[in-house]
């Protein structure tokens, strides 16, 4: 029993590496966004016209976002990971482990389908 449990151990932890694997290889930034470093990037006209006006850095910058996401993932227990993913994918917001939420764009959502689904 206990080698039984040591290996779904094991497995837990491959799919969590896996799924951070995933989240790292996401775009770091919305088309139409130049990054000039890891948070500081410059967002044109008509990328936040065409986004309704949003003016949220955490919107374009997917950066923040996807460091959210890997903590929730490595916070998470193993029947979790799949809701979690889904909630963005179906909300296209991020609930920081402080509790807030943050709206991402529909380009990380459509990123995070291709890769989930």
């Amino acid at each position: 029993m206990k080698k039984e449990l040591n290996h779904l151990a094991e497995n837990i932890k491959e799919i969590k590496t896996q799924l951070i694997t995933m989240i790292s290889n996401l775009p770091d930034a919305t088309p139409g966004v130049k990054m000039l470093s890891k948070n500081c990037a410059i967002v044109s006209f008509s990328t936040i016209a065409a986004n309704r006006g949003i003016l949220s850095p955490s919107y374009y910058i997917n950066a923040e976002n996807k460091k959210v996401l890997i903590e929730r993932i490595e916070r998470s227990n193993v029947e979790n990971l799949r809701k979690l993913i889904e909630d963005i994918i179906d909300k296209e917001t991020i609930k920081h482990t402080s509790g807030q939420t943050t709206r991402v764009s529909p380009e990380f959502v459509k990123a995070l389908k291709e890769k989930w689904l």
